[in-house]
């Protein structure tokens, strides 16, 4: 049986990597995308529960591997230093990720929404254009 210390520092790790991974901010758009949706009294699809923090994850993971990538000195951010390292995985990971919200969106998505995430989506390539 693992002690009280062990545990926690288990769960620090993986609350440390999810961080990492920008889950929390995955976790964070599905709050903000229930409290939109409660408001405007509409019913999203599964699938949009699914391709909306997948592709908030795959623009700020965008952005952390240019970050990653951009800085030339020694690395002192956490985040920056872990995606410089698996810098390979991650953007094959993202890339895949973001094939497969490009697959699913206008398969499954409705008109509006589509139309909605694609000019969100235009917007944060000009903002990972401008920041690289």
């Amino acid at each position: 049986m693992a002690t009280l210390k062990q545990r926690t520092a288990f769960f620090s790790a993986v609350f440390s990597y999810a961080e990492m991974l920008s889950i929390d901010i995955c976790i964070g758009v599905i709050g903000s995308g229930a409290l939109a949706a409660s408001f405007l009294h509409a019913k999203m699809r599964l699938v949009w529960w699914v391709i909306l923090p997948a592709a908030v994850w795959v623009i700020y993971t965008a952005d952390h591997l240019l970050d990653a990538k951009k800085i030339r000195k020694e690395i002192v951010n956490a985040r920056h230093k872990f995606h410089r390292e698996q810098f390979t995985v991650l953007a094959i990971l993202a890339a895949i990720v973001a094939l497969g919200c490009l697959i699913a969106a206008p398969l499954y998505l409705s008109d509006l929404v589509l139309q909605g995430g694609l000019s969100l989506c235009l917007l944060a390539a000009l903002h990972l254009a401008l920041a690289f």
